[in-house]
């Protein structure tokens, strides 16, 4: 299902490369692989503007910005595949959603795949700040991941009664609706600011981290969405 996006939409950042990996922040509207002639994919412009072939390790949604690991060589995209599959990459989001999240908690809720079959799917969170919009609460929550389920961070906060904010397959219409006119969202504000895993040459621990797109800072500001 295809979600609205921007008309306009901003090229990768290159936030690392040498001989294994490129790790890129992808903007919001912009998919991994190529799926459409129409829609730009950071697969295509990555292997432009590095002259080669690249091997994507993971996905993260269309609607979604952040970081987002290549590999530069098949070896190094087997070793990395396998750390994601066996769930060895910590990854971070923030989201902004609609009411006042508590302070943490795990959810522990299985979700359906594309297929119809429930997965084990768990989520930690951690409430960043809350604020007044309107007659609204909005919160800034940082959710880890701990499986890689489809539209699982999106799912799981709507599932206990916080939907992200944009969000049109999961959340709030009205809010989003009031959200698209006060701050110009047409997407679930939903970023992967934070990866960790061991590179696949060098063996050592490695730590990326990114900040949101401006749209983030349309509607918390930038001093609340500062890491």
């Amino acid at each position: 299902m295809s979600e609205k996006q921007p008309s306009k939409v901003s090229p990768p950042r290159i936030v690392y490369q040498d001989r294994d990996i490129v790790v890129v922040h992808k903007s919001a509207g912009m998919t991994v692989y190529r799926e459409d002639a129409a829609i730009p994919d950071a697969k295509s412009w990555l292997e432009r503007k590095a002259g080669g072939s690249v091997f994507p390790v993971h996905r993260i949604d269309r609607g979604t910005c952040g970081l987002l690991v290549f590999a530069r060589t098949q070896k190094a995209a087997n070793a990395l595949k396998l750390d994601f599959m066996k769930r060895r990459v910590k990854k971070s989001y923030l989201a902004i959603v609609v009411g006042e999240v508590p302070e943490s908690g795990t959810i522990d809720r299985p979700l359906k795949d594309r297929d119809g079959k429930m997965l084990t799917a768990l989520t930690r969170y951690q409430r960043v700040r809350v604020w007044s919009w309107g007659d609204r609460t909005l919160s800034l929550v940082k959710a880890d991941p701990k499986s890689g389920r489809l539209h699982q961070i999106r799912r799981h906060l709507d599932g206990i009664g916080f939907p992200i904010l944009g969000d049109e397959k999961y959340g709030d219409a009205r809010a989003n609706q009031e959200a698209k006119k006060a701050f110009g969202v047409t997407r679930a504000l939903l970023s992967a600011v934070e990866l960790s895993f061991q590179h696949p040459g060098s063996f050592r621990p490695i730590t990326f981290r990114t900040h949101p797109d401006a749209d983030f800072d349309r509607v918390v500001g930038p001093s609340r969405s500062a890491q």
